[in-house]
């Protein structure tokens, strides 16, 4: 009995930090939009559209989230979107290396929508794009 309720726990778990990942991933990029005044915002609200918008952000065609039906695939080209979209923000490497790790760490990816909320809500972040010249 203890096996399954503790299975139960990490469910309720799961549930709720992807409920407030969903929303901060959400609000964090329809503000985040708004700074890099993108066409459409809105979008950032729509499930798995949504990352359209973060797309748009890192100048990468909309087409790339057809990289969803290969998950593995998927999952590493986010971790290096979100790179680059903290990068596109100026947000700096604690954000990055946060960003990084709770990726990885998949049962806390929801801090990662967290800090995209930060960035979206805050006037320090300011959209500088992401085909900065490095030199």
């Amino acid at each position: 009995m203890y096996g399954l309720e503790k299975m139960q726990g990490f469910s309720t778990f799961s549930w709720i930090s992807g409920i407030i990942g969903y929303v901060c991933l959400a609000i964090g990029l329809y503000f985040s939009a708004k700074k890099a005044n993108t066409k459409n915002p809105w979008v950032a609200f729509i499930p798995l559209v949504q990352i359209v918008v973060l797309l748009q952000l890192i100048d990468k065609s909309g087409w790339n989230v057809l990289w969803f039906l290969l998950l593995p695939v998927f999952w590493i080209l986010s971790i290096i979107w979100m790179v680059k979209y903290f990068k596109a923000f100026d947000a700096g490497s604690g954000f990055v290396a946060a960003a990084i790790i709770t990726m990885i760490l998949w049962p806390l990816a929801f801090i990662a929508d967290i800090l995209v909320l930060v960035v979206g809500l805050s006037d320090k972040y300011k959209y500088a794009g992401s085909t900065k010249s490095t030199g």
